[in-house]
C-alpha cells in the first residue's frame, strides 16, 4: 500500500507547540485550567502558545478567558478563535488550523496539566523519529467522590494508563485525546485534499465520540507511530455530576455509536486494501451485531425480575449501540473506504 504523502520522519529537533484547548460552555473551568498553564515548566528553546477554541458556546467563554488573562498579567501567546459548527472534532481541526506549530497538545476543558507535561514530551518527541502522536494518562481528581462501580470503567473517562509500559504503540493502536499531542501537519494535508472526517465528536450534550481514534488512525495510515508515556500524567477533573451510573451509560452508548464509521481504518491498517474483502467484512459485522444485540435482548427478557444487574443491561445497551452504529453506516463506511483506499494511492 503506498501511502498518501511521505514527511521526513527523521529526527528533526522540534522546537514548538501548541496547546489547543477546545470548549463548549467551559467559562467556570478556565480561572483553574489556566492557572495550570502558568505552571508548566517550559523547556528551554521550546515556542509555545494556547490557541483556546470555542465551539458554539453561550456562556461568554473567549470574552471572560481574555480579561481573566488581562488581569492576572499572564504574557504568553493566546489566541482566541471560534467554531460555530458543533462538534469537538471540529472544534479540534478548527484549533489545529490556528495554530503556529506543527505539534499540537490538545487539551480539554477539564484536564489540568502537571507541571513536567511539556518537557516530558518534549523529550520523547526529540528522542524517536516517525512519531505521529504522543499520549499520556489522567487521573481523577483528589476532591472527586467515586462511586463503587468506577474503578472497573474508569478508562472510558480517559483515565489510567494506555498501555503495560511507556513505547511504541502496536499497529492499529489509538489513544484517547484527552492530554494528546498529535504531528498534525499529515492530518491537515489529507482534510486539504478533500478528505471529510467521520466523526464530529461530542456536541452539546451529545456524547459520540470516536474522533481522537480517527486521527490516531490516520496518522497510522501514513506511517507514522502511536507512542505512550507514562509520566505524561494530567488531572482529569470531571465535573462530579457525571460520575454516575446512567451518564455513563451515555457515555457508554456514545463510544459505541461511532464503531461502524472507523472501521474502514483499522480494516486497511491491519487487513489491507482489498475492497471485495473490506465489502465482506463489513457484512458480516453488520450482521452479527444484529444477531448478538438480539440473542442478548431475548436472553435478559426471560431473567427472573429483579435478577437482571446494572451491568448486563449497560452490556445490552452497547450492544444495542453498536447494532444501530453497523446498520446506520452500513453505507457510508464502505463509502468511507473506498474513498481512503483512493487518497492513499493517490500521487501528491
Amino acid at each position: 500500500m503506498g501511502f498518501y504523502i511521505t514527511i521526513n520522519q527523521s529526527i528533526q529537533m522540534v522546537s514548538g507547540v501548541s496547546i489547543v484547548l477546545c470548549t463548549y460552555n467551559g467559562r467556570f473551568a478556565m480561572q483553574r485550567l489556566f492557572a495550570h498553564f502558568v505552571a508548566l515548566r517550559i523547556p528551554e528553546g521550546l515556542e509555545w502558545e494556547i490557541i483556546l477554541t470555542d465551539n458554539a458556546s453561550t456562556d461568554g467563554t473567549v470574552e471572560w478567558v481574555e480579561e481573566l488573562v488581562k488581569a492576572q498579567g499572564w504574557r504568553f501567546n493566546l489566541k482566541c478563535i471560534c467554531e460555530e459548527k458543533p462538534g469537538l472534532n471540529h472544534a479540534r481541526e478548527a484549533g489545529a488550523r490556528a495554530a503556529s506549530h506543527d505539534w499540537i497538545l490538545f487539551c480539554d476543558d477539564d484536564n489540568l496539566l502537571r507541571p513536567d507535561y511539556l518537557e516530558r514530551w518534549f523529550e520523547v518527541v526529540n528522542s524517536y523519529p516517525g512519531l505521529g502522536a504522543i499520549g499520556g494518562q489522567g487521573v481523577l481528581g483528589d476532591d472527586l467522590v467515586r462511586p463503587d462501580w468506577f474503578e472497573k470503567y474508569s478508562h472510558s473517562y480517559a483515565l489510567g494508563p494506555q498501555a503495560t509500559s511507556s513505547g511504541m504503540l502496536p499497529l492499529g493502536s489509538a489513544l484517547y485525546g484527552a492530554g494528546l499531542f498529535v504531528f498534525k501537519k499529515p492530518v491537515l494535508q489529507w482534510m486539504d485534499a478533500g478528505l471529510q472526517l467521520m466523526m464530529s465528536d461530542r456536541k452539546g450534550n451529545s456524547l459520540a465520540s470516536g474522533g481522537d481514534l480517527e486521527w490516531c488512525y490516520l496518522l497510522q495510515l501514513q506511517g507514522f507511530r502511536m507512542y505512550y508515556d507514562e509520566r505524561l500524567v494530567f488531572v482529569h477533573q470531571i465535573r462530579q455530576d457525571r460520575l454516575i451510573w446512567s451518564y455513563y451509560i451515555k457515555l457508554k452508548q456514545g463510544i459505541a455509536s461511532g464503531v461502524a464509521l472507523l472501521e474502514p481504518y483499522r480494516f486497511l491498517l491491519l487487513k489491507g486494501n482489498n475492497a471485495i474483502a473490506f465489502l465482506l467484512h463489513q457484512t458480516y459485522k453488520t450482521l452479527m451485531a444484529q444477531v448478538v444485540w438480539y440473542n442478548q435482548k431475548i436472553k435478559l427478557k426471560f431473567m427472573p425480575v429483579g435478577r437482571l444487574s446494572d451491568e448486563s443491561s449497560l452490556g445490552l445497551q452497547i450492544l444495542a449501540a453498536k447494532a444501530s452504529s453497523y446498520r446506520r453506516f452500513y453505507t457510508a463506511s464502505i463509502s468511507g473506504f473506498f474513498n481512503l483506499k483512493k487518497m492513499l494511492n493517490a500521487k501528491v
